[in-house]
This record gives structure tokens, C-alpha cells and sequence, in this order.
């Protein structure tokens, strides 16, 4: 075990998963920042998430194998495939590495533009049933533009622009947040528009009318990948979002479980049929789950792009949910990949020798082809007993 700490290659090791999750939290939490002139889409986060894994897998893979994730360091674990020793450094690398990729990105980022780098999170319940929105969370996409009728006073703060009625998810002129001027008086908004709304209702229908087809020429091709998710675009003073914290910790463990069972898979050395590019599937796997999770949580699937933002900003409310889920996941999927679905051949002993770092996963393989060389194959088997018979 001293040994393989000592090492040059173990330390090149620890040092490539840093820098991996560093670069991997920059690129990823980078792609989600609220620009006011352009806000992020669901499709623009899920491949900036999943193109910096597939590039840093490819990339730094041959180093260390490319975990640059808590949980997938776990399954491998788990699965017989590093030392402990190995693995309690790559977490260690891998949270300093979110740590430093978020407080890169929170000092570069304009303030107008950095929110609260897309801290994970999930609603807590809030007064009459209705949630309080965290980043990650789904709000109504109405309520994030400032469109559609609802109680007057139900926005604080400033008027996010004009904006269409009755058209949801479809902004007027005007981004949430980027309109200077002040709210406008209560007698405006009698009519149950949201302030912003600018007494449309007062309008002719004809000019109405304009309005909602400049917006949708504007707007609408984009508004097909654009959803926007982050609830810090806007600030209701109430959403409801019916995502508990014990479904957003299973959305985790799935969404985390399909990508460690594409990990196990692309690179298991024992497959004989093509397996193509294990960065590009793993990349793709990704994006799968943050096209899927986004609405949810947020999506995270790696313990470490949730704590390093969350350290930077200050904000653990429900942290535990993208721990749990994540590992959770990913030692289920390393169980049922390697003592069911492909079970290996290792002894007590080796497994031992592993987990120690006595004995690498390699060494143990080698060892392994050369024992079933070495043994005689059922056929030739058959010809000495018939021969010895005769």
C-alpha cells in the first residue's frame, strides 16, 4: 500500500482526477449561468455536461481512469476494481477539484450573470401547501416568464418585462430580470395580470394579437429547446413543485444507476464484441440523464459537481439528496453488473489483494488468462480419458 502511494504513476493519478473535475465543473456549471441576454437551454446544459465527460474521459482517462466522480469511484470499489487507498484519494481530489472548478467560475462570471452557480436542490414545502422553489427544482414555466393571469402582488420585485397573457412559456419584450424599470402600481395589475404585464388587457385586440405573433416569430423555433429551468431567472414568492426529497434522491439513484452500468460495460475488458468509444458512450450517458433530470433536481448524478457550488455559495439545503442518490445508484449498479449480470472469477484472496493494493486489477487478470491457458480444454480432456481406456 505504501508503495502504490509513493509512486509517480498514483500520484499523476490523483492529480488527473482533480484536474478532470476541475474543468468538468467549470464547463458544466459554466453552461447553466443565467446571462441576461441569453438565458440557458435544457439542451445546451445536457451537452455541455456531456461533452466535457466524454472529452476529460478521453483525455485523462489513461491516467487515472477518468472517474471524476464520488460515486462512480465508489461503484468501482465496490466492483473490485481500485484499492481503498486509491479511492479515498480520487474522492478527496475529486471534491477539492468541484471546489476550485466552482470558485474559478464564481470569480470569473459576471454578477449579473453568476446566481448561485446551479446549486442542486429540491422545494421544501411551503405556506398552504405551495413550495418554495430551489435551483433544480421545475417551476411553472409561466411563472418563470411572467405570463399567464394570477393573484396581483404575486411577484416581488421588479417587473421581468412585457409579456404576452394567456401564451405560457412564451416572454413578451423583454427577459426575466433584464427590464431596469420599476414595478408597476397595484391599480395596473386589478385585472389579475402579473405586474410586467403592462395593462395589456387595456389594448386593442388587434395590437394583442401583434404582440403574441412578434413574440412567437421572435421566440418560438428556440423555445422548443429552450425550457428554462433555473428558478433564479425569476423570483415568485411562491411556486409549487410536487418533487419530494425522497423522489428526487430516486431520480438520482436512476439516473446515476444507467450511468455506472454504461461505465461497467464500456470498459469491461472481457467483452469480445465491439464496444466503440467508451468516452463517447459514457458522454452520451450524461446527457441522457441530465435531459431527464434537469426538471427533477437538477440533475446531478455526481456528488462532487453538488459540493464543490455548494461550498462556494453557501447553500446545503437537502445536500444529503445528491449523496445518497448518487451512491446509492451507483453500488447497485456495480453489484448487480459484477456478481450478476458478468460475474468475474477472482478468488477471496485476489479481491483482498485488491482492496489492499497489493495487487492490481491487471496483474490479477493477467494471472487469470494465464491459469485458463495453462488448463487443458474439455476436448482434449475427452481424447486422454478415451485414449487412456483403449
Amino acid at each position: 500500500m505504501k508503495k502504490e502511494v509513493c509512486s509517480v504513476a498514483f500520484l499523476k493519478a490523483v492529480f488527473a482526477e482533480f484536474l478532470a473535475t476541475l474543468i468538468f465543473v467549470f464547463f458544466g456549471l459554466g453552461s447553466a449561468l443565467k446571462w441576461p441576454s441569453a438565458l440557458p437551454s435544457i439542451l445546451q446544459i445536457s451537452l455541455a455536461f456531456g461533452l466535457a465527460i466524454g472529452t476529460l474521459a478521453q483525455a485523462l482517462g489513461p491516467v487515472s481512469g477518468g472517474h471524476i466522480n464520488p460515486a462512480i469511484t465508489l461503484a468501482l470499489l465496490v466492483g473490485n476494481q481500485i484499492s481503498l487507498l486509491r479511492a479515498a484519494f480520487y474522492v478527496a481530489a475529486q471534491l477539492a477539484g468541484a471546489i476550485a472548478g466552482a470558485g474559478i467560475l464564481y470569480g470569473l462570471a459576471p454578477l449579473n450573470a453568476r446566481g448561485n452557480l446551479a446549486v442542486n436542490s429540491v422545494s421544501a414545502p411551503g405556506p398552504a401547501g405551495r413550495g418554495r422553489p430551489g435551483v433544480g427544482s421545475r417551476p411553472a414555466p409561466d411563472n418563470i416568464w411572467g405570463v399567464g393571469a394570477g393573484p396581483p402582488g404575486r411577484w416581488r420585485g421588479r417587473a421581468p418585462g412585457w409579456t404576452v397573457p394567456g401564451v405560457p412559456g412564451v416572454p413578451g419584450l423583454g427577459l426575466p430580470g433584464s427590464d431596469p424599470r420599476p414595478p408597476l402600481p397595484p391599480s395596473c395589475c386589478s385585472s389579475g395580470l402579473p405586474p410586467g404585464a403592462g395593462c395589456l388587457s387595456s389594448l386593442c385586440p388587434r395590437l394583442l394579437a401583434f404582440c403574441c405573433l412578434a413574440s412567437a416569430l421572435r421566440l418560438g423555433p428556440s423555445l422548443l429547446l429552450s425550457a428554462p429551468h433555473w428558478s433564479g431567472f425569476a423570483e415568485p414568492s411562491g411556486l409549487n413543485n410536487n418533487t419530494t426529497q425522497g423522489q428526487a434522491m430516486v431520480v438520482e439513484l436512476i439516473l446515476t444507476f444507467q450511468l455506472a452500468l454504461c461505465i461497467f460495460s464500456s470498459t469491461d475488458s472481457r467483452r469480445t464484441s465491439p464496444v466503440g468509444s467508451p468516452a463517447l458512450s459514457i458522454g452520451l450517458s450524461v446527457t441522457l440523464g441530465h435531459l431527464v433530470g434537469i426538471y427533477f433536481t437538477g440533475c446531478s448524478m455526481n456528488p462532487a459537481r453538488s459540493f464543490g457550488p455548494a461550498i462556494i455559495v453557501g447553500k446545503f439545503k437537502v445536500h444529503w439528496v445528491f449523496w445518497v442518490g448518487p451512491l446509492t445508484g451507483a453500488v447497485l449498479a456495480s453489484l448487480i453488473y459484477n456478481f450478476i449480470l458478468f460475474p468475474d472469477t477472482k478468488t477471496m484472496a485476489q479481491r483482498l489483494a485488491i482492496l489492499m493494493g497489493t495487487e492490481t486489477v491487471e496483474t490479477v487478470a493477467k494471472v487469470e488468462q494465464e491459469n485458463k491457458e495453462s488448463q487443458p480444454s474439455s476436448g482434449d480432456t475427452e481424447m486422454e480419458n478415451v485414449c487412456q481406456m483403449a
